[in-house]
């Protein structure tokens, strides 16, 4: 999607948008039955909720602030019924917004977000003093028509993608790609995502080792040479934590590698350490997934820390919105048979015309 044209959008405080910050009513949690109503609370994952609780429905179609701890200030739009806790502020909106055009303002929003933390906790009176750049309308009022529209069309991409991405990763056996639930998720939400340091041709001369090096390209998932693992510690450069994914950050940029073992990263890759229990066939399978938005990247447009952790891409889910790694595993299962099959094929064949 090209650039956003920003000639004609306004800067506004937060007190323009909306008339109150109010804390969630529930207790902490350990006083908490569990249910199945989702609870927000400060969280920065999987939108804020944290648990589902034996609580009433306190909330619907509101935008939520995480108000203190390490995801202070994150906010997620809620167009569902849930309660909160009082680690989390609910934003009463001045405008009516629907679901696309609070999706926008999230995305907004989620920009000065950064600029609270463990020791910065949200405020009312804080927040509502920040300004955000929005479209405007030719009176001067928000555009939300302009939100939404922008919105719809980033869905209407995703779900281009998402049926390119169906045809392009066959279903295991007695399964059906379009009976399966599939769901966004950001990057964040499955990935640590670490950045490099400078690693120089002459380092993996004079101090090679076992430890894969990984850089920007294409050729071998990225890998320029091996160095020692002590000299990498010693150095403080980073290193994975086992078997992970590796993204380049220039040149190659939004390419995808998959890395078997250990490695260091250099300072044009980037780390994806798992936060889920890796394996090569779960990795393989998110991998192909995540090669999809490398076009969203560019020579010109380097992957970042904060835009790739914040891209999202689209899983096959449990029915309790999980992501489904078993349909993972055995999707890939079946493709590596279909590869096995085709490569004794292969030989027969040649073998056959040997003997003749």
């Amino acid at each position: 999607m090209n650039k956003i044209n920003i000639d004609n959008w306004k800067e506004f405080k937060i007190s323009e948008i909306f008339l109150d910050l109010r804390r969630g009513a529930l207790p902490i949690f350990r006083n908490l039955n569990k249910g199945e109503m989702p609870v927000i609370a400060a969280s920065m994952f999987n939108q804020g909720i944290t648990g589902y609780y034996d609580v009433p429905s306190l909330e619907k179609n509101r935008i939520t602030v995480s108000l203190n701890g390490v995801g202070s200030g994150y906010f997620a739009y809620h167009d569902y019924e849930f309660a909160a806790n009082s680690d989390c502020g609910i934003l009463i909106e001045k405008y009516q917004l629907n679901k696309y055009s609070a999706m926008f303002l999230c995305a907004i929003l989620n920009k000065i977000g950064t600029n609270y933390g463990y020791e910065e906790k949200v405020t009312k009176p804080k927040l509502f003093e920040e300004v955000i750049l929005l479209p405007a309308t030719q009176t001067g009022e928000p555009d939300f028509q302009y939100m939404e529209d922008y919105i719809k069309n980033i869905e209407e991409l995703q779900n281009r993608n998402l049926q390119i991405i169906k045809s392009l990763i066959p279903p295991p056996p007695g399964k059906n790609v379009n009976t399966v639930s599939w769901k966004y998720f950001k990057v964040l939400e499955l990935f640590e995502v670490i950045s490099g340091k400078g690693i120089t041709k002459q380092e993996i001369y004079e101090h090679a080792g076992e430890l894969p090096a990984i850089q920007s390209g294409e050729e071998n998932f990225g890998r320029i040479g091996y160095l020692d693992y002590n000299y990498c510690v010693s150095k403080k450069y980073a290193i994975s934590k086992g078997e992970c994914l590796t993204v380049a950050r220039s040149g190659s940029s939004g390419f995808v590698g998959y890395q078997p073992k250990q490695c260091v990263v250099g300072d044009s890759a980037k780390i994806l350490e798992p936060k889920f229990e890796a394996n090569t066939k779960r990795l393989l399978y998110i991998r192909a997934l995540l090669m999809v938005n490398k076009s969203s990247f560019a020579y010109t447009d380097k992957v970042t820390t904060s835009n790739y952790e914040n891209s999202s891409f689209p899983l096959p889910v449990t029915p309790s919105g999980e992501p489904d790694f078993q349909y993972m595993e055995q999707t890939i299962t079946a493709l590596i048979a279909q590869q096995q099959t085709k490569l004794q094929l292969t030989q027969t064949i040649f073998e056959k015309k040997i003997n003749d």
